[in-house]
């Protein structure tokens, strides 16, 4: 009889990792002309928002470049966050049907939770009213216009 093996070399396990604090690193809600994002570790939201456009490249295709960009910072709570995070969790995980259709240039709306090694998105297309999705979307709109006097 024959025998192959590996050396007898103690062989390393992966390490237990504990659950992680908290689900999440960063939150991200993309509309085109903003984008808000809250990190997991700190208190603030931040809004960045921009003009777009339009640019004709040489060949024939028409894009919208980003113009005058500004930035703003508001406090936010960990359970405002950690709802941020629960509405958008439904939102990734079981998308919504738009009711209506519009065109890409009137709106769309892209949720991203990115976590330790993770992404998770989901993007509607050619939304009419991004904060008519649904509950969530709803609640989402309210917190954020609660921060941003703008959105």
């Amino acid at each position: 009889m024959f025998c192959l093996s590996c050396s007898k070399e103690k062989q390393h396990e992966l390490p237990v990792l504990k659950k992680d604090k908290y689900p999440y690193s960063v939150l991200y809600l993309n509309f085109g002309w903003a984008k808000v994002s809250a990190n997991a570790f700190t208190n603030v939201m931040t809004l960045e928002t921009h003009g777009t456009r339009d640019s004709l490249a040489n060949s024939g295709v028409v894009y919208h470049l980003p113009i005058n960009k500004k930035s703003y910072e508001a406090k936010i709570a960990k359970w405002e966050k950690d709802s941020v995070y629960s509405w958008m969790k439904r939102l990734v995980v079981t998308p919504v049907r738009p009711n209506s259709y519009c065109t890409d240039y009137v709106g769309y709306a892209r949720f991203t939770i990115i976590s330790n090694q993770v992404t998770q998105s989901c993007t509607y297309d050619s939304v009419c009213d991004w904060k008519k999705l649904s509950p969530e979307t709803e609640k989402l709109h309210k917190l954020i216009s609660s921060k941003f006097s703008l959105f």
